[in-house]
C-alpha cells in the first residue's frame, strides 16, 4: 500500500519547484544556485531532528497566517531578475474547509484570486491572493490523514 504522506510530500516538492518556476520565469532548481537560469535558487529541507526548516523563510512577509499545529517540512527561495519568490511547506491537522475559510478571513488588505479544488490522490485545493506586487499562493494537498500547506509568496 501506498504511503499517503509520501505522496503528499512529493507532490509538495513538485508543486514548489514549479510554483518557483511560474514566479520567476525560470526553469527551477532544487540546488543552492542556479547558474544557467541567472538565478539563485536556495532549499532546505527538514531532515529529521534538524529544526531549520521550522522558522520561516528569511524574507517571509509578517501578517500571513498559518495553522496553529503548522509543522514546516521544507522551505525554498528562488531569487531572479528582481523578483523573489519564497516557498514554505509543512503539515496541518486542521481541514481543508478550516484552512481556506482561514486565509479568505484573515488576508486583509488582500484580494483573492484564483480558487479550486482537483480531485485527485491526494485531493488538492488552492487559493491564490494579490496585494500589488505582492501574490500569495496556498496550496492544500489532503492525503486524509493530514494536509500538507504549500505556501508561495511572491514579490518583485
Amino acid at each position: 500500500m501506498k504511503n499517503p504522506k509520501r505522496h503528499s510530500v512529493i507532490v509538495v516538492a513538485v508543486v514548489m519547484v514549479a510554483l518557483a518556476a511560474l514566479g520567476t520565469g525560470c526553469s527551477g532548481s532544487s540546488g543552492d544556485t542556479d547558474k544557467t537560469a541567472g538565478g539563485n535558487g536556495k532549499s532546505n529541507v527538514a531532515q529529521p531532528g534538524d529544526d531549520s526548516a521550522k522558522s520561516a523563510p528569511k524574507g517571509w512577509p509578517t501578517g500571513i497566517p498559518l495553522p496553529s499545529d503548522f509543522e514546516p517540512l521544507t522551505d525554498n527561495t528562488v531569487e531572479m531578475s528582481g523578483k523573489v519568490t519564497l516557498n514554505w511547506a509543512g503539515t496541518t491537522s486542521a481541514s481543508v474547509d478550516e484552512i481556506t475559510q482561514m486565509y479568505k478571513t484573515n488576508m486583509t488588505g488582500w484580494a483573492i484570486g484564483d480558487a479550486g479544488t482537483v480531485k485527485d490522490q491526494p485531493t488538492n485545493s488552492y487559493l491564490g491572493f494579490t496585494r500589488g506586487e505582492e501574490s500569495l499562493m496556498v496550496n492544500i494537498a489532503d492525503s486524509g490523514e493530514e494536509r500538507t500547506l504549500n505556501l508561495s509568496y511572491s514579490a518583485g
